[in-house]
């Protein structure tokens, strides 16, 4: 069985370096995360409230940031996450990846839960498994203090997350560079640099096309026109909820205009990070910084064709993730 790692990193939130020297007699669960992944951001509640539940009696929990992309390696920008999500328990950066690899980790979110002679007794990748995860951990103290004095398990936050849940199929995770993603126009030839798009007008299920000047690079795209005329991302999904991770790539305090179906979003199905233009009434995304940005949300999982429309050089855009809509079965 793996052993816990040193955890030997300069960088953490909410410890200093040396915690690696006060873990023994501990259970120890490291959660891999990055603050742009949509699926480890809907963990958090449930890792949060463990830590509220059970630091006193015994749990460190760990927050590995193991970074997707380059920005998410700056030190700023993780601490800004931390801020805005309220995580109080210790985190450390691996932007190296070497304690991913110590674990031959290969998921974000991922959580290892490590005894108190730090052998590993549990691993889980992926949402779910939220009441066997703390189960676990309650055993695991248990085997600390017999007399210990453990909370009932958590509810489910979500309907998702519930025993007997079923969730529609959405359309996978889209990278929009060229090291992982595919850009289904005709003119797309998956090299590096400045080229012309034309929109087809029709698009097939679950891709994305572009329109316009883009500069394509590795990690993402930015619109590239020399007038700064409109550049858009055209996607064919099928989701209850889309995000995007995107950011400017220098300044901020730029717009990316948002269509669903050929209409502006409304209060029924925009995003809690869309923004209305009550002159025009056209919606949009204002570009702070480089995050994941919740842009539709609609009522449940359906077929839409989404249209995202830029000018500035500076908007660079990553990754599209996608969330169902479930059913809980009755009891």
């Amino acid at each position: 069985m793996p052993k816990l790692p040193l955890l030997e990193k300069k960088f953490w939130f909410n410890a200093e370096p040396d915690i690696v020297n006060n873990l023994t007699g501990k259970i120890v669960l490291i959660d891999f995360w990055d603050y742009t992944c949509n699926n480890c951001i809907r963990a958090i509640p449930y890792i949060t409230e463990w830590h509220k539940r059970y630091a006193d009696k015994g749990l460190i929990i760990i927050g590995v940031h193991a970074p997707e992309f380059e920005f998410a390696k700056e030190r700023e920008n993780i601490a800004r996450a931390v801020a805005e999500f309220n995580l109080r328990y210790p985190i450390v950066m691996d932007n190296d990846l070497t304690i991913w690899n110590y674990l031959s980790n290969r998921y974000r979110p991922a959580r290892y839960i490590f005894d108190i002679q730090g052998m590993l007794h549990y691993h889980h990748v992926g949402e779910g498994n939220y009441v066997e995860i703390e189960t676990m951990t309650q055993k695991l103290l248990c085997e600390i203090n017999q007399d210990i004095e453990l909370p009932e398990i958590m509810k489910p936050v979500r309907d998702i997350d519930a025993p007997g849940a079923v969730c529609y199929t959405v359309t996978p995770k889209m990278y929009l560079g060229n090291e992982r993603g595919r850009i289904e126009n005709e003119e797309a030839c998956g090299g590096t640099g400045i080229f012309e798009f034309l929109d087809p007008g029709t698009y097939r299920e679950d891709t994305f096309y572009l329109e316009g000047t883009w500069w394509i690079g590795s990690e993402y795209i930015r619109p590239a026109a020399e007038n700064r005329e409109p550049c858009s991302i055209i996607v064919n999904y099928s989701a209850a909820e889309v995000n995007m991770v995107i950011g400017p790539e220098k300044d901020d305090g730029f717009k990316v205009y948002i269509e669903q179906d050929e209409n502006a979003l409304t209060p029924d199905n925009k995003g809690n990070d869309i923004k209305t233009d009550y002159e025009d009434g056209r919606t949009y995304l204002l570009m702070e910084r480089p995050k994941m940005y919740n842009i539709v949300r609609n009522n449940k999982t359906g077929r839409h064709i989404l249209r995202l429309t830029a000018t500035s050089h500076n908007v660079a855009a990553y990754a599209f993730t996608f969330v169902s809509s479930c059913k809980v079965s009755p009891k």
